[in-house]
């Protein structure tokens, strides 16, 4: 049986917080979507070590610590899959701890679109174009008719 847990995502944590946290907690980290399959990890502050699986959405006042930060954090703590979404690009980021080294392997990019599975979950199918629609195509103006000029203002 699996148990699913919604923390709220809107908690702030404070210095007084932290003080409140075990002494081995030192880092407190919020992504935008994580997986827990483990249950003893859930407490009433959220997630004691790393989720199984951690996505983030890029945006350009979290892309450094996302790319840089977190991912050391999540690599650290074992995070076993992360995901870095650049909603505007169209690419994810995917990288997989490597039961052996205990790293990161090599970053995968793909595109967003069509359909994603996670190594970790691979039955689930991710439909990128339900979460970020396709642009629109561009919009070309035709030549104008023979003997319709523009005049400039």
């Amino acid at each position: 049986m699996s148990v699913a847990y919604q923390l709220d995502t809107q908690q702030r944590y404070t210095y007084q917080d932290h003080l409140r946290w075990p002494d081995e907690v030192r880092y407190v980290v919020q992504p935008d979507i994580s997986v827990i399959c483990d249950g003893n990890k859930i407490h009433d502050k959220g997630c004691k070590g790393a989720p199984d699986w951690i996505i983030e959405v890029l945006s350009p006042s979290t892309a450094s610590k996302d790319l840089i930060h977190k991912l050391r954090l999540y690599e650290r703590y074992g995070g076993r899959e992360y995901w870095v979404v650049h909603p505007i690009d169209r690419v994810v980021m995917m990288w997989q701890l490597c039961a052996d080294s205990g790293r990161y392997g090599t970053v995968l990019i793909e595109e967003t679109q069509g359909t994603q599975t996670s190594a970790l979950f691979p039955d689930f199918l991710l439909e990128w174009d339900v979460l970020f629609p396709p642009p629109e195509p561009p919009i070309y103006m035709k030549e104008p008719p023979p003997g319709v000029y523009y005049s400039r203002p």
